[in-house]
């Protein structure tokens, strides 16, 4: 999403509209919490959307309306996160796609490609190795993440950062060493993951050389 809403400002004349241009950019600044208590307003079974299927007739009372929030497929935090992540990953983009020279985008319109095309063959190749690197940042910030999934996610199974956070505030003090084996693994794993950050960025910058 973030992707193609970076090619979008990109090639159309929303690039032109300044004040548009910077309305994405406000989930970026906005905290975590905040994020989850917006989701939990519009997308829970009270919350601002049920109510409008409830009155346009879609559904006979909001216990029908399908839960986003405390699910077990975790529909509620992925809202959340696609809600921060994808600007971010916009803003990253949109300045890689500025400086992509145009060259092969017109040959390519001029061969019979759509725009669809000239995304999908050229511009995405181009851009991918920042995405992979967007993409590295908003996975280990969110695996290691605990306030979105503490305030939307299911009570089982519950995200690792929530359960090593129960498992230390546990009155039985045998569990508390099951948070700290939690934690090393989340530290551990975050760890492997900022080694290919570093990797892959290596890799892009002998690529640029």
């Amino acid at each position: 999403m973030g992707v193609l809403l970076a090619y979008l400002f990109l090639s159309t004349y929303l690039n032109d509209k300044a004040k548009f241009y910077n309305i994405y950019k406000i989930p970026v600044i906005v905290p975590h919490t905040i994020a989850a208590f917006l989701v939990f307003t519009i997308f829970s079974q009270s919350g601002f959307l049920s109510r409008i299927f409830f009155r346009l007739g879609f559904i006979n009372n909001m216990v029908e309306f399908y839960p986003m929030t405390f699910d077990t497929k975790g529909i509620g935090v992925i809202l959340a996160y696609v809600w921060k992540g994808a600007p971010f990953i916009t803003l990253i983009t949109y300045d890689i796609l500025k400086k992509v020279s145009d060259t092969y985008s017109k040959a390519a319109l001029n061969l019979g490609a759509n725009n669809f095309q000239v995304f999908w063959y050229i511009l995405f190749p181009l851009v991918l190795p920042t995405i992979l690197l967007g993409f590295i940042i908003l996975f280990t910030f969110s695996f290691g993440a605990y306030e979105i999934p503490y305030l939307l996610g299911p009570s089982k199974p519950k995200a690792l950062p929530v359960l090593a956070y129960i498992y230390y505030k546990s009155v039985n003090l045998k569990d508390r060493p099951y948070s700290m084996v939690i934690n090393v693994f989340i530290i551990l794993f975050s760890l492997v993951l900022a080694f290919l950050y570093i990797l892959l960025n290596k890799i892009i910058k002998k690529n640029m050389e």
